[in-house]
């Protein structure tokens, strides 16, 4: 997957793309919010679809927080789906949430610290989800968390079907 980290910890940020990286995920930084509007300006397409899968963003950034981040980004592309990694209080983001979108299933949080095979989970939650969209299936974010080998299972088993049937 295509990732834009926007993270304004070095440390942490480097720590991210190492991982991620070494899961065999394509990774962006940013560190500032400017930063991050920049790259998504800078590689949003005459469509206008964001060339990241995924966004990971935390709140608390120089100048500019998190959530305007996202109110940028949505502004452009509604269907741009953030993960906020933040140490902010959980509840007090999720009203921020709803009152920048009405789409709040494309945010997600996670409260920080949290171990990187959490992050590394909500990606490939989302990554399997994604994989599923483009069979015009759609589960809900809790049932591919609680079910994913059974999910990567019947999605090897569509992908088959698919090349031998369908192409």
């Amino acid at each position: 997957m295509k990732l834009l980290v926007v993270e304004d910890e070095k440390h942490t940020a480097e720590a991210y793309k190492i991982a991620l990286e070494h899961n065999k995920h394509e990774v962006t930084l940013a560190s500032t919010g400017e930063d991050a509007l920049e790259k998504c300006q800078k590689e949003t397409d005459a469509t206008y679809h964001s060339p990241f899968d995924l966004i990971i963003l935390d709140y608390k950034l120089p100048k500019m927080d998190g959530l305007e981040v996202a109110r940028r980004i949505l502004e452009k592309n509604p269907d741009q789906t953030i993960v906020f990694a933040s140490a902010f209080v959980k509840e007090l983001l999720t009203e921020d949430i709803k009152n920048i979108t009405t789409n709040g299933e494309r945010i997600e949080i996670l409260s920080k610290p949290f171990d990187i095979s959490t992050l590394l989970n909500k990606i490939e939650n989302h990554q399997i989800s994604q994989e599923l969209s483009e069979f015009r299936i759609k589960i809900n974010p809790e049932i591919i968390e609680n079910n994913i080998e059974a999910l990567k299972e019947i999605l090897t088993k569509l992908k088959t079907v698919e090349s031998k049937y369908l192409k």
